[in-house]
């Protein structure tokens, strides 16, 4: 599987939206690719984690792709190292010693959605965070091209 960064991002993190959960329900995010547009929405990515392998392997979204249970690890581990994110081994409340990773600072948990454009798997990442109670922040990462 070969993985190709759509757009080059530099070390700060586009902020997507900011307000409440209500407000962020309602948001639609529009890119253009190829000629296509491509919406994605909040309800899209809420749930696809990158944080840990296990939280990536939950999916529904991988699982209904293209992708088969013995390349899930290595292109797991490529897509964090193509969106750079940050590792952390947190002391408490992890008796496995996890390595989880995030997206700018430990607040913010890297998500992705996969769409699919002209026989290409476009993967779109982005970090979510509620810095305050009922504030939601977005940030965007990138949008990561999947091939076979």
């Amino acid at each position: 599987m070969q993985i190709t960064r759509l757009n080059k991002l530099n070390t700060k993190h586009k902020t997507i939206f900011d307000g409440t959960l209500d407000l962020l329900y309602k948001q639609i995010f529009n890119y253009e690719i190829d000629n296509e547009k491509i919406t994605v929405l909040f309800s899209d990515f809420e749930k696809n984690y990158l944080s840990t392998f296990s939280l990536f392997c939950k999916s529904l979204l991988l699982n209904s792709f293209f992708i088969d249970n013995e390349n899930k690890e290595s292109l797991y581990y490529e897509i964090v190292n193509k969106l750079n994110l940050k590792s952390k081994i947190p002391e408490y409340n992890n008796p496995t010693g996890l390595k989880y990773y995030y997206v700018k600072s430990f607040d913010f948990s890297p998500c992705f959605t996969i769409k699919s454009l002209n026989e290409k798997y476009l993967l779109f990442c982005f970090g979510v965070s509620e810095l305050n109670p009922g504030r939601y922040v977005i940030l965007y990462q990138g949008i990561l091209e999947l091939t076979k």
